[in-house]
């Protein structure tokens, strides 16, 4: 997501639309990811960070982004502000939050109410922590809600596998994100592929990355596989860029490959990770995606490397490609295509397309590509250029004429035709 993006995103963002748990969990998710960054290219701000910044545990600002339970206002508050939220936001935060509270139950006449009825609650009503609770006391463990998450810490790695491995998916997935993350991997390792697998879908997404990475690789490269793919992906764009990109490039190249032509990854994070399959397996991989998706991902790329993609395609599928994408970006790259490229290119289109691709490129490099043209073709297309841009052009023709080698400008010319011919 570039900084323009992630700003209009922010703006976007509106806690009065607030009705349930999982909208303010998901406006939460949104806001912590569009934080304004030092830099362009820091990655957005981590679980990690932001509870260091707030002095909120991380666990705790995981559930308040995972939608399975409502923060506290003092949570919720801490959260915004350590987003960088404007202040004159933060109050309109909380009262999203309790705005779902309120719709959640009435609000007690008295205090005393809420604690009874929590005593006196059906087991099906409890949420996952009370069926984990529950599920290890049936175990003999004297547990509470109250040192959960010591006890679950203080246990030997292969007795707490076996307990997730028993109890209901919801309460082991709060298990999960409950321990410390070393823990919670060291538990992940020791269950069976399928298993594991099922937690990671089912618990909070970014402590599920955090767990993602601190596996093993021979586990990683079990657990992916058979993860559902927007699953994977969802969790991807929840790491640093360089940490997904370093996950990704462990695993086998075909899953990888799979994982970029799905549409379920979004464009920005298969790009990313595009050339961590090597460049001979990226350049065939170019030519079997389908063109718009192709297109989608040479826009997001680093230009150079969009362009490098771009002139290996053929020529017909290099077109069809170029014209799927918008004027703005297919322009950033143009630039960085060799000029043989690009002549190729202008070759290939009416005089009027070739000005347009010209309209946004600097004139000595356009004159550098038209050098390498025939004097007719040249001359059609300058004609279609406007009269302002045309005359800077034609100011630069002549010295990247004499640039060329000394036989002229017909031997790059006759290579042009040479090479539609093959």
């Amino acid at each position: 997501m570039s900084t323009i993006e992630a700003a209009e995103l922010r703006e976007s963002l509106d806690p009065s639309g607030v009705r349930t748990v999982a909208d303010l969990a998901r406006q939460l998710v949104l806001l912590r990811l569009t934080t304004p960054r030092a830099s362009v290219a820091d990655d957005p701000l981590t679980l990690r960070e932001l509870s260091d910044i707030t002095g909120v545990p991380r666990s705790t600002l995981g559930n308040a982004e995972s939608g399975r339970i409502l923060p506290r206002a003092q949570v919720v508050y801490k959260f915004a502000a350590g987003c960088q939220e404007r202040r004159s936001r933060l109050d309109r935060w909380v009262d999203a939050r309790n705005r779902v509270a309120r719709q959640r139950r009435r609000e007690p006449d008295h205090p005393a109410i809420t604690a009874i009825a929590e005593r006196i609650a059906e087991p099906e009503d409890a949420g996952p922590v009370q069926v984990a609770v529950r599920f290890l006391r049936a175990r003999g463990m004297p547990v509470t809600v109250a040192d959960f998450d010591k006890a679950l810490d203080a246990m030997p790695a292969d007795r707490c596998a076996e307990h997730l491995t028993a109890m209901p998916p919801e309460a082991a997935a709060e298990c999960l994100h409950a321990m410390a993350a070393p823990r919670a991997t060291a538990c992940l390792e020791l269950l069976e592929t399928t298993v594991a697998a099922a937690m990671l879908c089912d618990e909070d997404p970014a402590m599920a990355a955090e767990h993602l990475q601190l596996l093993p690789v021979s586990a990683t490269r079990q657990v992916l596989p058979v993860m559902p793919i927007p699953a994977v992906a969802q969790r991807l764009q929840l790491m640093p860029r360089h940490a997904a990109e370093t996950l990704v490039a462990t695993m086998p190249a075909d899953w990888t490959v799979a994982l970029i032509a799905d549409d379920a990854v979004p464009v920005f994070l298969a790009a990313d990770l595009f050339f961590t399959v090597g460049h001979r397996r990226s350049l065939g991989l170019a030519g079997t995606l389908r063109t718009t998706r192709l297109a989608g991902l040479l826009a997001a790329m680093n230009p150079d490397g969009a362009a490098g993609i771009l002139a290996s395609l053929p020529e017909p599928r290099r077109w069809s490609v170029l014209a799927a994408m918008s004027e703005v970006r297919a322009a950033r790259i143009l630039p960085h295509l060799s000029d043989e490229h690009f002549a190729l290119l202008l070759s290939g289109v009416s005089a009027g397309e070739a000005a347009g691709l010209l309209a946004e490129t600097p004139p000595s490099w356009a004159a550098g590509v038209l050098a390498r043209l025939s004097r007719d073709e040249r001359s059609a297309i300058l004609a279609a250029v406007p009269e302002q841009r045309r005359n800077s052009i034609e100011a630069n023709i002549n010295p990247a004429l004499r640039e060329l080698p000394p036989y002229g400008p017909l031997t790059p010319a006759w290579r042009l035709r040479s090479a539609r011919a093959d």
